[in-house]
């Protein structure tokens, strides 16, 4: 999936002969006002192998407001992200109801060609992610692996500070339901949501509606 690793150092400089990143994904995503938490933070990562990322994205105010995600991601790469079909909405588990979409996303080295419209939405990020890979057999071959990525977000905006949650698949697009809801079991086994944190579907959107409500509408 995506650009080989042999290649990725090419792609990083910008060689023609390297192609953009495509991947489809599928994800839900919950988004809260305010400062993270701190008793988030230690149920979302003690204990757990987290990685750890700081960035700043920019945003296409414009292509957010009609429901694509477009930004340059951190300072080297542009992204552009489209919704395949109508979200759903989906009881992932007790105290989890969340927008479930499946998305096409391609990503490129950015350069001078690169001309989003207009002011940008500047979103300072920190993330904080944990990976879950499982094996589906397949008769007479090896297993493909999947995954699901599960990332807790720390976010400010010129709007003020709010958090996210996300369950985002990896691997092959047709066992992405699977991979998705594997992932959130797994990570449920692992860590339970706590009393009185309640995920509901009202918090649920992806990050073009996001930033539409947060930031272009303010």
């Amino acid at each position: 999936m995506g650009i080989p690793t042999d290649r990725k150092a090419d792609w990083k400089a910008g060689r023609s002969d390297v192609p953009p990143e495509v991947i489809v994904t599928r994800e839900v995503r919950w988004f809260r006002g305010g400062s993270l938490p701190h008793d988030v933070l230690t149920w979302f990562s003690d204990g757990a192998d987290v990685y750890h990322e700081r960035r700043r994205d920019r945003y296409d105010p414009a292509a957010a407001n009609a429901g694509i995600g477009l930004k340059f991601r951190g300072e080297s790469t542009f992204d552009a992200k489209y919704l395949m079909a109508p979200e759903t909405v989906e009881e992932l588990a007790a105290g989890l109801i969340g927008r479930v979409g499946d998305w096409v996303k391609v990503s490129r080295r950015s350069n001078g060609s690169t001309l989003l419209h207009g002011d940008l939405v500047s979103v300072e990020k920190r993330l904080r992610t944990r990976t879950y890979t499982f094996e589906i057999p397949e008769d007479g071959e090896r297993g493909i692996e999947v995954g699901c990525e599960v990332e807790l977000g720390d976010i400010a905006t010129p709007s003020g500070p709010s958090w996210s949650l996300c369950f985002e698949t990896t691997g092959p697009a047709e066992h992405r339901d699977v991979a998705l809801r594997s992932g959130v079991e797994r990570f449920l086994a692992e860590t339970p949501l706590p009393g009185g944190l309640v995920l509901p579907v009202e918090t649920s959107c992806a990050y073009p509606q996001w930033l539409t409500r947060r930031c272009v509408a303010a």
